[in-house]
């Protein structure tokens, strides 16, 4: 109860999966005091009492209950508690939610995690084939030096920024980066506390040196994901260099999610209601098209409306502009596990209900 209204309270300043993150989805709950960077425990967390739960649940049918015909409905309702709770926990492991954001006419096979990067290099094998060597955003630290065996160079980290401010060095006089190639020359960054807000996102900076086999430099590069086009889908500028008859491109980009279908918006539809600019509904309609399955369908999703699809459910979630749709993109595996422990929990109740009901009737029979 503690923890539920300290999360609670917490989402008065922070977004849902800041808190989620830092009270349910741990072990502890931890405290950083100012200037330092200790991370000191202070309260159970959402794992911890969740995984006690269930021991002590797990517990108490072996030291405390016996295995009766009478019993059955509250070991099926216990069950159905275990169930619960473990559902929960796969749901936060397992589960991965993104988005697709799409402008009337795009088609995208593809998701983006808002919450995560990549760092990606992308070379032509020919006219229709990209090969693509990406590196999540776990593996991006300073001094870190990475050699993906299908590039003829290496990466070597520099600096990298969780989040940061982009600045002309010369314009708010500050000292510039070692950048010497790309965008980012003459460029100065300004490393930045993480978002907490779910409407903001993270500026993740890298400083990236790309090395020969003989260990000279190519250039230096800034590479982030706040270097965005001007189109309404901010998708990230790629930068491009030439190393030994091949072009390549580097981007550190929102993490994807890659579909074996692909997914058309024929039209976004805003309405409001009559008189005001007050939203009344969204409504996005697409094409959900599949080779291997011979799959063509126009599907329209809105309000309470999803489509269900490949494992992933697409829910309306926003627009940017008026042609421009944002689906929200939930990957679930463990998502009937809610429905099957509540369905068992309510049997169970219903079955002791009806057995001590029996009971009672039986005792009155024999009495009158």
């Amino acid at each position: 109860m503690v923890l539920i209204v300290i999360g609670t309270l917490a989402q008065a300043e922070a977004g849902i999966f800041h808190v989620m993150d830092t009270y349910f989805h741990t072990l502890f709950i931890r405290w950083q005091p100012d200037g330092s960077n200790l991370n000191i425990p202070v309260f159970p967390g959402g794992y911890l009492i969740g995984g006690t739960l269930v021991i002590n649940l797990i517990c108490a049918h072996f030291t405390r209950f016996k295995w009766t015909w009478r019993k059955s409905g509250i070991w099926m309702t216990h069950v159905g508690l275990i169930l619960l709770l473990i559902g929960g926990l796969f749901t936060s492991l397992l589960s991965i939610e993104t988005r697709m954001i799409l402008t009337e006419g795009d088609s995208k096979n593809y998701s983006i995690d808002e919450r995560d990067t990549e760092l990606v290099v992308i070379y032509s094998h020919d006219d229709e084939l990209d090969e693509v060597v990406s590196v999540p955003q776990s593996g991006l630290k300073k001094g870190k030096i990475l050699q993906p065996e299908s590039l003829p160079f290496s990466l070597h980290i520099k600096e990298f920024y969780t989040n940061s401010d982009l600045l002309e060095a010369e314009k708010h006089g500050l000292e510039p980066s070692e950048v010497n190639r790309g965008l980012g020359n003459g460029m100065a960054i300004k490393r930045r506390s993480d978002e907490i807000s779910d409407n903001r996102i993270n500026i993740v900076s890298a400083v990236v040196e790309i090395k020969d086999g003989q260990g000279d430099s190519q250039g230096i590069w800034l590479l982030s994901n706040g270097m965005i086009t001007n189109s309404s889908n901010g998708e990230v500028i790629e930068q491009s260099f030439a190393y030994k008859d091949n072009t390549y491109r580097l981007v550190l980009r929102q993490k994807r999610y890659y579909n074996t279908y692909t997914i058309k918006l024929l039209d976004f539809s805003h309405d409001r209601y009559a008189g005001t600019d007050k939203p009344k509904n969204f409504s996005s309609e697409i094409i959900l098209a599949q080779d291997d399955l011979k799959l063509n369908r126009k599907v329209l999703i809105y309000m309470n409306h999803p489509l269900r699809h490949g494992g992933k459910t697409y829910y309306q979630a926003g627009f940017n502009k008026e042609t421009t749709t944002i689906l929200q993109v939930v990957q679930n595996p463990s998502w009937l596990m809610p429905y099957i422990s509540c369905t068992i929990i309510t049997l169970g109740l219903l079955l002791q209900f009806f057995l001590h009901l029996s009971q009672f009737l039986k005792r009155k029979l024999a009495n009158s």
